[in-house]
């Protein structure tokens, strides 16, 4: 069913009550649809299962359980208790993943928020303050 909704998917775009002509979507989900949420979140379990699976990447530990990533519709979350370590190796699997997929963080709409002494560091762990 999915492939049949999503076969040569087409789109206008209405402004002002005005309608374009119809252009062929090249890659993604259409805008609305009931079925995008659910299709993106399939689309980056890959990329969940990848991080979570990496022991490089140190999760924050609450209780007895280690998160590493919560993820809301298009929203991530990444938690790391050792940036040092875990966020080049973060950067290593979205940079692979992103091959594969083509899969792309926008960095401009991206933020780290430091919670400890570490953020003193941040800026040379991601490569002397600037984003990936």
């Amino acid at each position: 069913w999915i492939e049949i909704l999503y076969k040569d998917p087409q789109a206008a775009v209405r402004t002002n009550g005005l309608i374009s002509s119809y252009f062929t979507l090249g890659r993604g989900t259409r805008q609305g649809s009931a079925l995008s949420p659910g299709l993106f979140c399939l689309a980056l379990e890959p990329l969940a299962t990848a991080i979570r699976e990496n022991q490089r990447i140190r999760g924050v530990k609450i209780n007895e359980s280690t998160h590493k990533l919560l993820m809301y519709a298009d929203d991530i979350l990444w938690l790391a208790s050792d940036p040092v370590r875990s966020v080049p190796a973060l950067l290593g699997v979205i940079e692979s993943f992103s091959k594969i997929s083509g899969y792309r963080v926008n960095w401009s709409k991206s933020e780290a928020l430091p919670l400890t002494s570490w953020s003193l560091l941040f800026p040379v762990i991601v490569g002397k303050g600037q984003r990936p």
